[in-house]
C-alpha cells in the first residue's frame, strides 16, 4: 500500500460529545491527530446541541454543526414507520421556522468527495440498541454515500447482532452500506470476526482504542489557548481511585453495587487514601452513597467536582491503582501506566485486560464476583501494583507504535 496524503480538506467528526469522559477523550484526540496529518483542514464536529456547546467550549479549535436522530432521518429520507408521527412533527415545525433546511444546506456544503467523516462512537450498532439508534448510526452513512464522501469508522465496539423479527430491516442496511465505509475499525476482534463472518464484509480491521494508541494530546492543536487544569493534588504516597459506574445497576442491584465498593473499600490496606471518583455525570450520586456508607471517614475522600477527561488523566497518574467500571476510566489509567482492578461485563473489558496481561484483575460480573476473589484481587494488587505499572509501560509503547489515524494517509 502507497501512503500519501489524501486530497481531503474537511473533516467532519462523529460520536463524540461531552456527556462522559471517553467520549470527550476521543474528541480532543480525533481533533488532534487530523491537525497533525492536515494542518490546513476545516475540522467540523456534530454535536446534540451546536449552539449551546459553541457558548460553552468556544476554546475548542473545532466548528460545531447541529446533530439529531431527526436531522439524520430527515437528511437520509428515512421515512419508515417508526415513530412516523413525531418525526413529521418535528420536521413541519423546523420547516417552518426554516431552521431545518438551514441545516441541510450546512451539511451540503460540508459533505463533498474532499471531505472524510471521522466516526468514533463507542459503541452505536448492535440489537442491543433499539431501533432508532441502529438506524441513526446509519443514516449518516446513507447521507455520506449520495454526497460521495468517504467514511472512516474509528475503534469502537460492534455487536451482537442477533436482530429479531422487528429489526431484521436493520440486517439489510447493515448489508447495503457498511460496505461502503472506506475503513472500519473494530476495536475488538469479536466484533470484527462478527463484521466479517455474518455480513462478509472486507473493509474491517482490528484496532485497540483511539485514545491508547495517542502518544500525546498536543494542546495547541485542539484548544484556541492552553485550559487550566484543576484537579484534587494527592499529599501522600500511597493513593487509590475508585470509580463505580452507574450502568452497574442494569446487571445488579444498587444494594449489591453498593456493597461491591464497599467492600472493596473495607479490603484495601489501611495506608492508603481513597478518592471516590466519578468518570460520568451519572456516576456521581452513586459515589455519593459510597461515600455516605463512610461518613465519619477522613481515608475516604468524595470527590465532588467533575473532572473533564484532561484533569481525570493528570488526576490519575497520582495513584498507586484504581478499582474502575467505566471503560475509559481504565484506559486512561493504561495511558497512564497506572493498574487497575476492573469490575465489567462486557467482552470490551475483557480484550482490553488480556492486551496488558492483566487477567488476574478482571472481575467480570457475567460469571458473579465473590468477596474473597474481590479480597484477593485487591491483595494481589497492593503487592505487585509496581510490577503491573511496569508490565503496562512496556505493553503500551508497543500498542503505541501504531495508529489509525495513519490510513487518513491511505489511498
Amino acid at each position: 500500500m502507497r501512503r500519501r496524503k489524501m486530497s481531503f480538506d474537511t473533516f467532519l467528526i462523529v460520536g463524540g460529545n461531552f456527556n462522559n469522559k471517553g467520549a470527550e477523550a476521543m474528541m480532543y484526540i480525533a481533533i488532534c491527530e487530523i491537525r497533525r496529518r492536515f494542518p490546513q483542514a476545516e475540522i467540523y464536529t456534530l454535536v446534540g446541541n451546536a449552539k449551546l456547546e459553541e457558548k460553552k467550549h468556544s476554546n475548542l479549535r473545532t466548528v460545531f454543526i447541529e446533530d439529531n436522530v431527526e436531522v439524520r432521518r430527515y437528511l437520509a429520507r428515512d421515512f419508515r414507520l417508526e415513530k412516523i408521527k413525531s418525526f413529521l412533527k418535528y420536521c413541519i415545525l423546523n420547516m417552518v421556522t426554516g431552521d431545518l433546511k438551514k441545516i441541510e444546506k450546512i451539511y451540503n456544503q460540508i459533505l463533498t468527495s474532499k471531505t472524510a467523516i471521522v466516526d468514533i462512537s463507542g459503541y452505536g450498532l448492535a440489537s442491543n440498541w433499539p431501533i432508532a439508534a441502529n438506524m441513526n448510526y446509519i443514516n449518516l452513512i446513507r447521507y455520506a454515500k449520495k454526497h460521495n464522501t468517504t467514511v472512516y469508522l474509528f475503534p469502537q465496539s460492534f455487536g451482537p447482532f442477533e436482530y429479531n423479527n422487528s429489526k431484521v430491516a436493520i440486517e439489510k442496511y447493515i448489508k447495503e452500506y457498511l460496505p461502503y465505509c472506506k475503513t472500519i475499525f473494530a476495536r475488538e476482534k469479536e466484533g470484527a470476526d462478527l463484521l466479517q463472518n455474518k455480513y462478509g464484509l472486507s473493509n474491517v480491521r482490528v484496532s485497540t482504542d483511539l485514545v491508547l494508541e495517542n502518544k500525546n494530546l498536543d494542546f495547541s492543536l485542539v484548544f484556541s489557548h492552553r485550559p487550566s487544569l484543576i484537579y484534587p493534588k494527592a499529599t501522600g504516597k500511597f493513593n487509590i481511585a475508585v470509580l463505580p459506574n452507574y450502568k452497574l445497576l442494569e446487571n445488579k442491584t444498587e444494594k449489591e453495587v453498593i456493597s461491591f465498593f464497599v467492600k472493596a473499600i473495607e479490603g484495601i490496606n489501611v495506608r492508603y487514601k481513597i478518592y471516590l471518583v466519578s468518570h460520568a455525570h451519572e456516576d456521581l450520586e452513586l459515589c455519593r452513597k459510597i461515600k455516605s456508607c463512610f461518613e465519619d471517614s477522613e481515608r475516604v475522600e468524595l470527590v465532588e467536582q467533575e473532572l473533564n477527561c484532561l484533569e481525570y488523566s493528570a488526576f490519575v497518574t497520582q495513584m498507586n491503582f484504581a478499582i474502575a467500571s467505566r471503560y475509559h476510566s481504565i484506559v486512561h489509567a493504561y495511558k497512564n501506566d497506572v493498574p487497575c482492578i476492573v469490575l465489567g461485563w462486557a467482552t470490551k473489558y475483557v480484550e482490553l485486560l488480556a492486551l496488558f496481561e492483566q487477567n488476574n484483575y478482571m472481575l467480570d460480573i457475567r460469571k458473579g464476583v465473590g468477596e474473597e476473589k474481590l479480597v484477593s484481587a485487591i491483595k494481589e494488587m497492593e503487592e505487585r501494583y509496581l510490577l503491573e505499572s511496569q508490565k503496562i509501560s512496556s505493553i503500551r509503547k508497543v500498542v503505541q507504535g501504531q495508529n489509525c489515524f495513519d490510513i487518513l494517509m491511505e489511498e
